[in-house]
């Protein structure tokens, strides 16, 4: 997962994550450089560090995909924490 490079210009960002197949036609926030950044600084979190891993191809879910996530989610900084736990709470052998 990547940060967003495209256009920042409201319908014309919706329609391009959509057709670059980012989106299910639910609107989302792009998942800037800065704006991901500014996720990860507030939490105090590296990109690259690892929050879990995730079935069933055991890859791993960094704070970086999840702030991306969070970002196109448009959830607050403040949120992450949270998604971590759900990522977390995911990966457990009792979800399953």
């Amino acid at each position: 997962m990547d940060i967003w490079r495209g256009s920042e210009d409201g319908d014309a960002v919706q329609d391009q994550l959509l057709a670059s197949g980012i989106t299910d036609g639910l609107p989302v926030v792009p998942p800037t450089a800065a704006r991901v950044e500014r996720m990860l600084q507030l939490n105090h979190h590296r990109a690259d560090d690892v929050i879990t891993m995730l079935p069933p191809l055991l890859a791993d879910a960094t704070w970086h995909n999840a702030a991306i996530n969070a970002v196109m989610a448009g959830c607050r900084p403040e949120y992450l924490p949270i998604i971590a736990a759900a990522l977390q709470a995911m990966a457990a052998p009792e979800f399953n």
